[in-house]
């Protein structure tokens, strides 16, 4: 039994093995509790069929208009099935054609890149190999340790440096646990017009240091109430001397390591002087009260599924996008064809 355990957790990885026999059992308890064990139930089951409704989403007609701004989504092994439906529900609601570039986050190999190329022709895939070399041209490891060190070890930081070390220009970064229910006017004007935007968060100041204190410690005010689910910015107007003090700052002294990436583009985007979308339109929930009370005010352009809101979504949101494109209950999701629109304005 000894050996049989020492042999798992050689393969699998201690960290990786606690996880699985403690951490996320209990995870799923505490969510049981909280937020009922059916939905739970759904959530915990509902990652395989998203996965599988993701190969078959219909293929979408020509779009009738053409915006050439980069949009940019970080993905892999465990969530190319929600880039999918992202991307698709920004597609169908827009009727837009928009250069999409899906980054690497280490495990988008050539099985996962051929299955989002397949349900989006002419998107870009950038494979790790490729954001590797094409950072450390950018960003020298030499000049930029810090960020190279937790660019390696904390994923969530190539959201930033991976999409904005490619050249010039304005672009747009998503993340991929969000839909759109209805046509994102604002965004669309706004990004027509290249204005650095954001998702506006639920509170000015969720980051790994206070606001207050960053100003004080960088020069600069980071931007106030940033979530980075979605983000527009020039990638020629980062400073990343600027970044790579406020990411040593933030290793150093910041209390909420998961929030360093996020903070990094509250100082990005501060320098750009960049304005939030309508909240209203453009929501973030992070539980499934906050998503209940955001129905019942009617859905927004767009949702971001944070923290656990992620079980309503996984479990349910999915299957109701699905819904959108369907002419009638019970016909098949593979060829069925896109529900009449009214006409609508270009972007």
């Amino acid at each position: 039994m000894t050996f049989a355990l020492q042999d798992i957790s050689k393969r699998v990885g201690l960290g990786r093995l606690a996880y699985r026999l403690w951490y996320r059992p209990r995870q799923w308890c505490d969510w049981g509790r909280a937020y009922g064990w059916r939905l739970t139930w759904r959530a915990a089951r509902g990652d395989r069929p998203m996965a599988a409704a993701a190969r078959l989403l219909p293929a979408q007609s020509a779009a009738q208009y053409r915006l050439e701004i980069p949009v940019y989504f970080l993905t892999g092994r465990h969530f190319w099935h929600q880039t999918a439906f992202c991307v698709h529900s920004l597609q169908h609601f827009t009727d837009t054609a928009l250069p999409l570039y899906f980054a690497s986050d280490g495990t988008l190999d050539a099985t996962i890149g051929g299955r989002l190329t397949t349900l989006f022709p002419g998107a870009r895939i950038l494979d790790h190999h490729e954001l590797d070399e094409r950072t450390a041209a950018a960003l020298p490891p030499a000049r930029y340790p810090t960020l190279h060190t937790h660019r390696r070890c904390f994923v969530l930081l190539r959201k930033l440096t991976d999409t904005l070390t490619d050249g010039r220009g304005y672009r747009l970064f998503l993340d991929s646990d969000m839909l759109f229910w209805r046509r994102p006017d604002e965004l669309l004007r706004r990004a027509r017009r290249s204005e650095p935007l954001y998702l506006a968060d639920l509170g000015d100041d969720g980051y790994a240091l206070p606001r207050a204190v960053l100003k004080q410690r960088l020069g600069v005010e980071p931007a106030s109430g940033v979530n980075s689910g979605l983000v527009g910015a020039y990638a020629e107007r980062v400073d990343w001397d600027l970044i790579e003090r406020a990411c040593k700052l933030l290793v150093a002294e910041g209390r909420d390591q998961r929030l360093l990436e996020q903070t990094l583009w509250a100082v990005v985007l501060a320098t750009q002087e960049a304005k939030p979308l309508d909240a209203r339109e453009y929501r973030v929930v992070i539980n499934p009260p906050g998503l209940r009370a955001a129905l019942a005010a009617g859905r927004p352009a767009l949702l971001h599924y944070a923290w656990h809101a992620r079980l309503p979504y996984v479990a349910d949101e999915w299957r109701r996008y699905i819904e959108t494109l369907m002419p009638n209950p019970g016909v098949s999701v593979t060829g069925a064809p896109k529900p009449a629109e009214p006409p609508q304005e270009g972007p």
